[in-house]
């Protein structure tokens, strides 16, 4: 694990994580982040939600260098406005086939929503119209996209557009899409409320549920934060 003085980049998912139990903000968390932000570190969000309702979160707004929507999908800096989105295209196809298979979805610019009740049912119809396209489960949902797209990627895409280093990340997260996340995590750390398999590929499990425990290891290390 990575000596904490040398993390610089503070990356977290949203739901469940940067949340109370009810999903809205954790005031404990933003507050710790702003005290990381004061030390010079960067903070991106990486989720699977829609940019726009990110983008409408007044702490994400205030404190984040860029957010990652649609688990990868987007990326978009808030200094300079710039966003990427490469995947449009890969996108319109996918959707085409879920508008005519009578399953209940919800249709984002890149991303498919369903519940995870229909899994064997996109499974069949990803291979019936041989679509290039991955499962990826998030608690009680199945978000399909595009082959590739990630927390992973999406942050990759993230830190171009800042002109970050892909190094020195502390990341956080609580469901089955953030493993890709902490692959790239120099320091993963798995909330409290995590899923058993999150908690086990985690590097730190915090105490505290939700974003009570982000704030509760951002504040742990924070003096160490202070030295780089």
């Amino acid at each position: 694990m990575l000596d904490p003085s040398k993390i610089r980049m503070i990356v977290c998912d949203f739901d469940r994580t940067l949340t109370d139990e009810d999903l809205t903000p954790s005031v404990e968390a933003f507050a710790a982040i702003r005290d990381a932000k004061g030390l010079g570190l960067r903070f991106i969000v990486v989720s699977g939600r829609q940019l726009d309702f990110l983008l409408s979160i007044e702490e994400v707004n205030q404190l984040a260098d860029a957010v990652v929507a649609e688990n990868g999908a987007i990326a978009y800096e808030l200094s300079t406005s710039k966003k990427l989105s490469p995947f449009v295209k890969e996108a319109k196809i996918i959707k085409h086939a879920f508008q005519k298979s009578g399953l209940r979805f919800l249709q984002f610019d890149v991303m498919t929503s369903l519940s995870i009740s229909y899994v064997s049912a996109v499974k069949e119809l990803i291979a019936k119209n041989k679509l290039q396209a991955d499962i990826h489960f998030n608690v009680d949902s199945i978000m399909v996209l595009p082959l590739g797209v990630t927390k992973a990627s999406g942050l990759s895409l993230a830190l171009d557009l800042m002109g970050a280093p892909k190094d020195g990340i502390i990341g956080f997260g609580d469901g089955e899409n953030d493993l890709p996340l902490f692959e790239e995590s120099d320091i993963a750390v798995a909330v409290a409320n995590a899923l058993p398999e999150v908690k086990a590929k985690a590097d730190i499990v915090t105490t505290l549920t939700g974003g009570r425990g982000v704030a509760e290891q951002i504040r742990k290390m924070l003096p160490n934060f202070g030295r780089i």
